[in-house]
């Protein structure tokens, strides 16, 4: 229960700084935001099926406002994540983007959805944040419509600024208020193509496929599955 309450701390720190400083770094994490998020939306506009979209570890939210801004047959759009302080911003993106949004408060491994509610489950820079994503990975798939979609973009086992990233990870335990402004310190796990794929193929997805987004500098890679109608 400790580490929970630390863990979510540090996450309402983090987007504490997104929403309200104009220092540095949390503008410059905020333009890359902006910046990637026009290459995930590219990615997920490919594969959106439905007007139902459910963004589970939302933060910001951005990509999927986009999508829905971009795109006028996604009607539904839902976005949960268990930091209050990430949906201030997700509101606030929300807004500028003229997208009607439900904002939910809650646990990715529990969510509180009807089975079969979505027709198209994703999230972004999340699974890494856990040692096993099964859990997750299995809840995103019960609220997933049958024949809907579910995807998942993650920081790349190998790209350069993971390298980069735990180059500098050391540094953050002795550098002051360094851990409010990145999560690396909350990074858990990086995959392959293939670990990844084995991933979603563990908990039932069908016609799994996995790709690197070159547009993000290496960093990134993309996967989506089908859940089956049956």
């Amino acid at each position: 229960m400790r580490r929970e309450v630390e863990s979510r701390r540090t996450w309402d720190e983090f987007w504490e700084k997104q929403v309200t400083s104009e220092e540095l770094i949390p503008r410059l994490i905020r333009w890359g935001r902006s910046y990637w998020s026009c290459i995930y939306t590219n990615f997920i506009k490919k594969h959106c099926v439905g007007p139902s979209v459910l963004e589970a570890g939302s933060g910001s939210a951005e990509s999927t406002f986009r999508l829905a801004n971009e795109n006028k047959h996604v009607t539904e759009v839902t976005v949960l994540d268990y930091s209050r302080r990430s949906m201030a911003l997700a509101r606030r993106n929300a807004q500028i983007y003229g997208v009607e949004t439900d904002f939910i408060v809650g646990d990715i491994h529990l969510m509180p959805f009807k089975p079969s509610s979505f027709d198209f489950v994703w999230n972004m820079g999340v699974l890494e944040h856990f040692e096993d994503p099964i859990s997750i990975l299995k809840e995103m798939k019960r609220v997933a419509k049958k024949g809907g979609k579910m995807a998942a973009i993650m920081p790349f086992k190998y790209a350069p600024l993971v390298y980069l990233s735990k180059l500098l990870k050391p540094f953050s335990k002795i550098t002051k208020g360094y851990e409010k402004f990145q999560t690396w310190e909350e990074t858990k796990q990086f995959w392959s193509h293939e670990q990844l794929r084995q991933k979603f193929e563990e908990v039932g997805l069908k016609r799994v496929k996995v790709q690197l987004l070159l547009k993000s500098f290496l960093v990134d890679v993309a996967i989506v599955g089908e859940k089956d109608f049956n």
